[in-house]
């Protein structure tokens, strides 16, 4: 419902503040999840690309290795979104690039999607 009543900007804080109980009370799952959104956030509230970027490394950083595939996939296709908007991507129309997945080697949107059947 925040969304709809206050700015993105002003739920920043209370992201960072989830975080921070996350890490206290020894939850990572909750911790890296706010970390996640504080990007995610970030980027739509209209935040400077390498700052959002900068940001997304330190997300990684928090949750790397925490095992939760799901997040780190988030993280890895946020960054190699950010890297295509700043011109790092030989290829702009697709999400394709260097920013490396712990289980699949480098991030593609084309293993992210089953192909469709040929119709004929």
């Amino acid at each position: 419902v925040m969304p709809w009543k206050i700015s993105l900007e002003s739920t920043l804080k209370q992201l960072q503040h989830g975080y921070r109980s996350g890490i206290e009370c020894g939850d990572t799952e909750f911790a890296s999840f706010n970390a996640l959104l504080y990007s995610i956030v970030s980027f739509n509230a209209g935040h400077p690309l390498d700052e959002v970027e900068k940001r997304m490394n330190e997300t990684r950083g928090a949750i790397d290795g925490r095992g939760i595939k799901a997040l780190d996939a988030r993280v890895d296709i946020l960054l190699q979104l950010v890297g295509s908007l700043r011109e790092r991507s030989q290829n702009r129309s697709s999400n394709e690039g260097d920013y490396a997945l712990q289980y699949t080697g480098t991030f593609d949107e084309s293993w992210t999607y089953p192909e469709a059947p040929v119709l004929h």
